[in-house]
């Protein structure tokens, strides 16, 4: 039997695996905990491969697909907004006080 060694990097390629590293500089967090209960409150199974932990890129692909609003649908919250083909502009309104001043001055700084 022919013995085969790869490196992290084929394993993830060809199992569609993340690195637990790369989620958390993708989530934003700077400790592995953090993204163990991240995971573990979004029902994403870890996997152990030797010393190394990795989360399937399909549950992390359906997770965002799901939360993001499918194209031309409107939740039943939003009936009063404008829809498609409006002249109205609908402007997004943070629910985060630090985002808010962030876009706050990136329109300042980007106003043409």
């Amino acid at each position: 039997m022919k013995e085969t060694k790869y490196n992290s990097k084929e394993i993830e390629d060809k199992y569609n695996l993340i690195s637990i590293n790369e989620l958390m500089t993708l989530l934003g967090y700077t400790d592995k905990r953090s993204v163990r209960n991240w995971c573990a409150k979004k029902r994403i199974p870890i996997i152990e491969l030797g010393k190394n932990e990795y989360v399937n890129r399909t549950n992390i692909t359906e997770l965002i697909q799901s939360q993001l609003p499918i194209k031309g649908s409107r939740p039943p919250a939003d009936r009063d907004t404008p829809g498609s083909g409006s002249n109205m502009e609908v402007k997004y309104v943070p629910e985060s006080k630090i985002v808010a001043k962030y876009l706050a001055k990136y329109e300042r700084k980007n106003k043409t």
